[in-house]
C-alpha cells in the first residue's frame, strides 16, 4: 500500500479525517512542522512503502475515537489521545502523528514530550530531529537539542538549524556558563566542519554573546568568506561593529548595501540609521526602497516622516495623502498631515485631518489637536461634539483620555462647574488615575480650593510615591501659600530625589526657601532653575527675591527677560503692579 501526505483544505482540517480507513493512512504519513529553530523548515518525508503493523483493539478504538474527535473541532481530546497511544505502544508512526498535532496545537510540553519520543523511535529521521531539537530549545535544553543538531550535521543533512540554535540561547536568559559550555561544543564540532557556514556564524553568535569580540568578528567575516551571500554574516559583522564603533559600522553598512543593491533588508536598516544622522540621504534611500517596491505603505509612510523631519512639507504631504486611506498607515498620515495643515495655516483642513484619526496612538493627540483648533476658530459647539460622540463610540483604552479631554474643553470655555463635573465622572469611572486625579488639582488649585487639590495630590503619591510631579506640585501649593514649609521642602527634595534636574522642582525649592527666609540659598536655586528652563514664572519669582535683596536692576532685567518669553505674563505683571515697576518696565 503506497501512502501519500494528505493536504488538507484548511487549517482546522489538517490532522482530521472522515474515515476509519484515512485513520489507518493517517497514522503512518509525516506532515511539514513550522520548526522555530530552523531558518526553513525540512521538506516533508515522502514516505513510499510502509509495512502493516497490527494494533490492539483498545489502540485502535482510541485513535478513531481521536479522529473523530478530531473532525468535530476537539482537538484536545484527540492530542489526549494520540499522546496515551503513543507513550504506551511507542510506535514511531502513531508517536509522529502526536508530535504535529501537538506542534499545531502550539503546545509546548506535549511537543517536548512526543518529539524527543519521535526522534528517539525514528533517529534517522531528520524531520524528527529537527522538531525535538526546536522544542528542547524552547524549553531551555540547550545542551541537549544541540545533540540532535550535531547528528543532522554530521549526516549532511542542511539546514541543521545550529545557527538558529545559538540565536536563540544568546538572546535567551540562559548564563554566561551556558553559554561558554555550548561555545566549547560548537567550536569541537567546527573543527570538523570548518567550510560550513552557519556554524562558524554560530560560533560568532556565542562569541558574541560572551563579548570576544575580536573572535566573533573573525568569524563572522570567515562566513561572508565560505557563503558570500550570507545576509545573516554580514548582520553580525555590523553588530559587532555597532558594538565596537558606530561609524565605522555605519559606513560599513553603506558598503554593504552597495555590495548587495537589492537587498531592501540591509538598505531598509542603512535608511533608518541615517534617520538619525542625515536625513536628506535617508530620503534618498527611502525613494530608492519605494521604487523597488511600489505601493509599500510602511516605505512609504517612513519616507514622508523623513521629509517631514527635514520640514520640507510639501514632499511629506505628498506621501502621506495616498496614506490616507490606507488601513495600517491611515491613522499616522492623517494625524501628520493635520500637523502639515496646521503648521501651513490652514486651520478647517487640519480639523479635518486630525478628525479622521481613528483610535490608534495618534488618537487622543490628534482629538486634542482638532478641539483646540475648533477652540481659536469659535466652533465650541462643535468641539463639544466631537468629543462626546467619541465618548460614545471609543473604546474603553481612550476613556479615560476623552474624560480629560472633555474637563479641560470646558475649563477652556470658562465653564467651571461643567469641568469640575467631568473631572468627578471620570475619576468615578476611573478611581486609579493618576493623570486624571492631577489635572483635577491643578484646577482646583486655580480656584483657590487647597484642601481639595492638595487631597488629590496625596491620593496621586498614595498610589505611585515616586510620581514627582504630584511631589513636586503638592510641595509648590503649600509654599505658595506660606503654610507648612517644612513638609512643603520635604515634598519637593523627594521630587529633586527621583529627578534631579527638574527646573519646576528647583524652580520650587528656591520659592519655598524664599518663603523661610533663605533668601542667598534662594537666588542660586532660582537662577538655576531659570538656566534649564527659561520660563515667565520662574523669572518672576527670581526677580521677586532679587528685589526684596535689594538687587533691583538685576531684579527689572530678570522680569524684562520673562516678559520677551511670555508677553504680558500674569506672573511677572502681578509683581510689577505690586511694587508700582509698571513705568519703569515699560520704559
Amino acid at each position: 500500500m503506497k501512502l501519500r501526505q494528505q493536504h488538507p483544505a484548511s487549517p482546522k482540517q489538517r490532522f482530521l479525517c472522515n474515515t476509519i480507513c484515512a485513520t489507518m493512512v493517517l497514522l503512518l504519513s509525516g506532515c511539514a512542522s513550522n520548526l522555530p529553530v530552523t531558518q526553513e523548515a525540512p521538506k516533508p518525508l515522502v514516505i513510499t512503502e510502509l509495512p502493516a503493523k497490527p494494533f490492539d483493539t483498545e489502540t485502535l478504538y482510541s485513535l478513531m475515537v481521536a479522529e473523530l474527535a478530531g473532525s468535530r473541532d476537539r482537538l484536545d481530546i484527540m492530542l489526549n489521545n494520540y499522546v496515551t497511544q503513543a507513550i504506551e505502544t511507542q510506535d514511531a508512526g502513531i508517536t509522529e502523528r502526536a508530535a504535529h498535532l501537538a506542534n499545531f496545537m502550539q503546545d509546548p510540553v506535549a511537543t517536548q514530550q512526543m518529539a524527543t519520543q519521535w526522534a528517539s523511535l525514528a533517529p534517522e529521521n531528520a524531520q524528527a530531529r529537527y522538531m525535538a531539537m526546536a522544542s528542547l530549545s524552547d524549553a531551555g535544553r540547550y545542551f541537549e537539542a544541540f545533540e540532535h543538531g550535531k547528528y543532522l550535521i554530521s549526516h549532511q543533512h542542511f539546514p541543521h538549524g545550529l545557527d538558529a540554535l545559538a540565536v536563540k540561547a544568546t538572546s535567551s536568559n540562559a548564563s554566561d556558563d551556558t553559554v561558554k559550555t555550548l561555545l566549547k561544543l560548537y567550536n569541537a564540532l567546527l573543527a570538523n566542519h570548518h567550510k560550513d557556514a552557519e556554524l562558524t556564524l554560530a560560533v560568532s553568535f556565542l562569541d558574541y554573546k560572551l563579548d570576544i569580540l575580536d573572535s566573533a568578528m573573525g568569524n563572522a567575516l570567515q562566513a561572508q568568506i565560505l557563503k558570500s551571500d550570507y545576509e545573516q554574516a554580514y548582520l553580525q559583522e555590523l553588530r559587532i561593529l555597532g558594538k565596537k564603533d558606530a561609524n565605522a559600522a555605519q559606513l560599513r553598512l553603506a558598503q554593504i548595501v552597495a555590495l548587495f543593491p537589492d537587498n531592501q533588508r540591509l538598505r531598509l536598516q542603512y535608511a533608518r540609521n541615517l534617520t538619525q544622522t542625515n536625513l536628506a540621504e535617508a530620503a534618498i534611500q527611502f525613494e530608492e526602497l519605494l521604487k523597488q517596491s511600489p505601493g509599500d505603505g510602511n516605505i512609504q509612510l517612513a519616507l514622508a516622516l523623513t521629509y517631514y523631519q527635514q520640514e520640507d512639507l510639501e514632499q511629506a504631504k505628498k506621501h502621506f495623502l495616498p496614506l490616507e486611506h490606507a488601513a495600517a498607515q491611515e491613522a499616522t498620515a492623517n494625524y501628520y498631515l493635520g500637523k502639515i495643515a496646521q503648521q501651513q495655516e490652514s486651520p478647517h483642513d487640519a480639523i479635518r485631518y486630525y478628525s479622521q484619526v481613528k483610535p490608534s496612538k495618534e488618537f487622543l493627540p490628534a482629538l486634542a489637536r482638532a478641539v483646540d483648533l475648533m477652540h481659536k476658530t469659535e466652533q465650541q459647539d462643535l468641539a463639544l461634539q466631537l468629543i462626546a460622540g467619541h465618548q460614545l463610540s471609543a473604546q474603553a483604552e481612550f476613556q479615560e483620555g476623552l474624560s480629560l479631554l472633555l474637563a479641560d474643553h470646558y475649563r477652556h470655555i470658562g465653564n467651571q462647574q461643567q469641568a469640575e463635573r467631568a473631572f468627578d465622572e471620570g475619576i468615578t469611572r476611573f478611581p486609579r488615575s493618576q493623570t486624571l486625579l492631577f489635572n483635577r488639582a491643578m484646577f482646583l488649585t486655580t480656584l483657590n480650593r487647597l484642601e481639595d487639590a492638595e487631597r488629590d495630590l496625596l491620593t496621586v503619591i498614595a498610589i505611585d510615591p515616586n510620581n514627582a510631579d504630584a511631589l513636586n506640585s503638592l510641595g509648590y501649593i503649600l509654599a505658595d501659600a506660606n503654610i507648612r514649609l517644612p513638609e512643603a521642602i520635604s515634598y519637593i527634595e523627594r521630587a529633586l530625589a527621583i529627578n534631579p534636574n527638574n527646573a519646576a522642582a528647583i524652580d520650587s525649592l528656591g520659592w519655598a526657601l524664599y518663603r523661610q527666609g533663605q533668601n542667598r540659598s534662594a537666588i542660586t536655586h532660582l537662577r538655576q532653575a531659570l538656566k534649564l528652563m527659561p520660563n515667565d514664572e520662574i523669572a518672576a519669582h527670581l526677580g521677586e527675591v532679587l528685589w526684596v535683596e535689594g538687587q533691583q536692576e538685576e531684579a527689572l532685567a530678570v522680569w524684562k527677560q520673562g516678559l520677551q518669553l511670555q508677553p504680558n505674563s500674569r506672573f511677572i505683571m502681578e509683581r510689577l503692579k505690586r511694587f508700582q515697576l509698571l513705568d519703569d518696565v515699560n520704559s
